[in-house]
């Protein structure tokens, strides 16, 4: 764990990493920083509909889902991850590259399938200022 400079996981993923249930908030707070803990540098706990945590040394921040009509939510984990990846590699925040994935895991939810042709660039920079 003390390798990883950002761990993304979901509630479940965490939940297995450190043996901890998660079924409230606190229970979810407790998580994170428990991963952070064990040495991830910054551990990201998406929670789907209710959005994503970041987790850091001392301090941790909850970011919200974008509201979107779900066609299907096939790929959109991976396209949260992807999005926030995409930020980083661009020179984003972490914070910014968090909110990036987020919208581009909307984006996904809109389209039938895992992927889209529609998820270029160009669709990223608009749906990330948005």
């Amino acid at each position: 764990m003390d390798r990883l400079d950002l761990l993304f996981c979901n509630c479940d993923e965490a939940s297995a990493l450190t043996n901890k249930t998660i079924e409230t908030e606190e229970d979810l707070l407790s998580a994170g920083e428990h991963l952070v803990s064990m040495g991830a540098k910054v551990v990201m706990i998406s929670t789907g509909s209710k959005g994503a945590y970041l987790f850091e040394t001392g301090s941790h921040q909850h970011f919200e889902a974008k509201s979107v009509e779900v066609v299907d939510v096939t790929g959109a984990g991976d396209a949260l991850i992807a999005g926030t990846l995409h930020g980083i590699s661009r020179g984003l925040d972490i914070n910014r590259s968090l909110q990036l994935g987020l919208a581009t895991a909307a984006f996904t939810l809109k389209k039938q399938g895992a992927t889209t042709e529609d998820l270029r660039e160009l669709s990223l920079s608009v749906i990330g200022n948005s």
